[in-house]
């Protein structure tokens, strides 16, 4: 993202029910003090420069809509990352389902499978009385979703639905707001 000398730095912890809303909320603090220590010690020529070591720097690549797109067979900890990564301000993560599709903004944990069988990962496997959790199956548990919206209003999610089918929906949905 940036190949320039280090001149500040800082470190902080997100929790595992923090997302990337979160994240930002917890950073412009941080951003702040930073910025007026730099400031305040470049006069005086005692802000120290480090370069950056290229060997560990990772590619941040240009994020694209379809990168919200959740890919029901990976581990359910992957799932549960990939939603924290994309939840609000940012477009959130998503499922086509054969109704339309259904926007994934928050998980609370993972649930492993009774040992009886194996249901088929994107499978909704309950949803709770009052319709706002869901359980879904993910390639090796459930991932419990707790807050998630569909695109279509009319039309409900039920237990044994199958998201991410392959085919249902061929482009990326358009945010609801």
């Amino acid at each position: 993202m940036d190949s320039g000398d280090i001149v500040g730095q800082r470190a902080f912890e997100l929790g595992r029910s923090q997302d990337v809303g979160d994240a930002l909320q917890m950073l412009y603090p941080l951003y702040e003090s930073l910025t007026a220590e730099v400031l305040t010690n470049l006069p005086s020529r005692r802000v120290e420069r480090r370069v950056q070591d290229a060997r560990k720097a990772t590619a941040f690549p240009r994020r694209r809509p379809e990168d919200g797109r959740i890919d029901w067979s990976a581990p359910a900890e992957q799932v549960w990352n990939l939603i924290r990564a994309v939840a609000a301000p940012y477009p959130g993560a998503f499922s086509p389902r054969r109704e339309g599709t259904v926007r994934i903004w928050k998980a609370s944990g993972v649930e492993p499978f009774a040992s009886i069988g194996r249901p088929t990962p994107g499978e909704v496997l309950r949803i709770s009385a009052d319709g706002k959790t869901l359980r879904v199956a993910c390639g090796d548990a459930g991932l419990v979703v707790t807050r998630f919206e569909l695109a279509d209003t009319t039309v409900v999610l039920r237990a044994g639905e199958q998201l991410g089918v392959a085919g249902i929906e061929t482009s990326v949905p358009a945010l609801v707001s």
